[in-house]
C-alpha cells in the first residue's frame, strides 16, 4: 500500500481531474482492498477456514473487473505521465489482492492440516478469538 500511496500522492493534482465516475471506481478497489487485507489477516490469525473461504469468493468475484480497471483509466487520462500512474497504482492493487489469495488459502491450508499447527502434548491447539482480541 505504500507504493499507492506514494503513487497517488505523487500525481495528486492529476488524479483529481479524473472523471469522478473514474475516481469512485478507484476509491471502491481501494477500500475493497484494505478491507480484505483487515479480513484475511483477521481470519489468518483466528484460523477461520469459514473467513478465508469467503474472502477468496469475494476476490474471485471482483477481480475480473478489478483487472479492467487500469485500462478505464488509462483512456480517461490525456496526460502520458498521468495514465502510466494510474496503471502502477491499479497494478500494486491488484498485486496486493493476488497475495490476499495466498494469504487466505494459507488460512485454509493451515486450518486442515494439524502438522502445522503448534503442538502442546501430543495434541493439536487451535484457539479461537473475536475479531479485535489480542492474542495471548
Amino acid at each position: 500500500m505504500d507504493q499507492v500511496a506514494r503513487e497517488l500522492g505523487d500525481n495528486l493534482p492529476g488524479f483529481q481531474r479524473l472523471p469522478k465516475s473514474a475516481v469512485s471506481d478507484l476509491l471502491a478497489l481501494i477500500a475493497r482492498v484494505e478491507r480484505l487485507l483487515e479480513r484475511t489477516m483477521d481470519a489468518f490469525v483466528r484460523l477461520s477456514v469459514v473467513d478465508a473461504n469467503a474472502n477468496l469468493n469475494e476476490i474471485d468475484e471482483t477481480l475480473p473487473a478489478d483487472y479492467t480497471l487500469g485500462d478505464s483509466l488509462a483512456r480517461h487520462v490525456s496526460d502520458h505521465r498521468l495514465a502510466v500512474s494510474a496503471q502502477r497504482v491499479v497494478s500494486n492493487l491488484l498485486m496486493i489482492l493476488e497475495m490476499l489469495v495466498i494469504f487466505n488459502e494459507i488460512t485454509i491450508n493451515r486450518s486442515v492440516e494439524p502438522e502445522t499447527v503448534a503442538k502442546t502434548d501430543r495434541q493439536v491447539t487451535m484457539h479461537s478469538r473475536e475479531p479485535g482480541e489480542s492474542l495471548k
